[in-house]
C-alpha cells in the first residue's frame, strides 16, 4: 500500500464521515485539497486493489482511466479526473429512497380502476 493509497484511504473516510457516500464520495475527492494533484500507477493500483501491471494494460488498450505522459517513463493519472471516473463507474444498487422493511414484502397494489370494479 503506498502513502498516497494510505491518504486517500483516510479521505475517503473522512468524507464518508461528512454524509458522503456513492457519487458524491468520489466528487468530493475530486476537489480534496488534502490529496496530491496526480497519483502514479502504484497510487492507483493500491487505491482499486489491483496489480500495477493491470493498470498499466488499461493504459496499453486505451481505457480509462485518463493519464499524463509528461516524460517517457512518467505517467501520471490526475487525481480529479481518477475520482470522477471512479463516480462514472459506480454501480450503486441502492434506491435513492430506502424502502421501510416493512413495505417491501406487501402484497401488490390492487390494479384494478373504480370503474372496473
Amino acid at each position: 500500500m503506498t502513502p498516497t493509497a494510505v491518504l486517500f484511504g483516510a479521505r475517503s473516510a473522512f468524507w464518508t464521515s461528512q454524509g458522503h457516500t456513492g457519487r458524491a464520495l468520489y466528487l468530493a475527492l475530486a476537489a480534496d485539497s488534502e490529496l496530491p494533484d496526480n497519483l502514479l500507477q502504484e497510487d492507483v493500483a493500491a487505491i482499486l486493489n489491483i496489480d500495477p501491471a493491470s493498470v498499466k494494460q488499461r493504459r496499453v488498450r486505451g481505457e480509462e482511466p485518463s493519464f499524463l505522459k509528461p516524460s517517457g517513463k512518467i505517467v501520471l493519472y490526475p487525481r480529479s479526473l481518477f475520482c470522477m471516473w471512479l463516480a462514472d463507474t459506480l454501480v450503486d444498487r441502492r434506491s435513492p429512497e430506502p424502502i421501510p422493511a416493512s413495505d417491501r414484502y406487501t402484497q401488490a397494489p390492487n390494479r384494478l380502476s373504480a370503474t372496473e370494479t
